[in-house]
């Protein structure tokens, strides 16, 4: 499958904006609701981008993250976003920190042990993760950056689609 850059699908969308923007927007609010899913099948190309993180997903246990991606109307268009507060982190990792064993992050972290590993209690296992981000943060996944491409090239079908149902 061919790469496209933002800088490359930009000029094209614009241009399309100028001559049809009623298509365009539309075309656009289609692309992003094909990228949330916010039908929440699970089937958008933020979930699809998501499952084929590798080495591992970044699914949690209740997978929050994944159904976090919504998308809105905008008088442009269209955006794709997630409310999520960690996805930054997710996206770019971290620097090496300690967690704090009484904070959200800490309690969250021993739940998702406990749930993972199907032990009643986590703080074992959650101790050792814990001393992994201590001593070497967590990796980045980079899941917008890998999605938007594919978005890119979606909005461009869905504006095509637009304007060949408009001509």
């Amino acid at each position: 499958m061919p790469n496209i850059s933002l800088d490359a699908v930009a000029p094209l969308i614009r241009k399309m904006a100028r001559e049809y923007p009623v298509a365009t927007k539309r075309g656009l609010w289609s692309a992003a609701l094909r990228a949330a899913d916010p039908g929440g099948g699970g089937g958008g190309i933020m979930a699809q981008v998501i499952a084929d993180t590798k080495p591992f997903p970044p699914v949690g246990v209740t997978g929050a993250y994944r159904a976090s991606w919504g998308s809105e109307q905008t008088p442009d268009g269209a955006r794709v976003f997630t409310d999520i507060p960690y996805a930054a982190f997710i996206e770019i990792g971290t620097r090496p920190h300690w967690l704090g064993w009484n904070t959200e992050a800490g309690r969250a972290l021993r739940l998702w042990a406990a749930r993972k590993f199907g032990v009643d209690d986590g703080e074992r296992v959650a101790f050792f993760v814990r001393r992994k981000i201590a001593a070497r943060g967590t990796a980045p996944r980079w899941v917008a950056q890998r999605a938007t491409p594919i978005i890119g090239k979606a909005a461009i079908e869905e504006v095509l689609h637009e304007i060949e149902a408009a001509a």
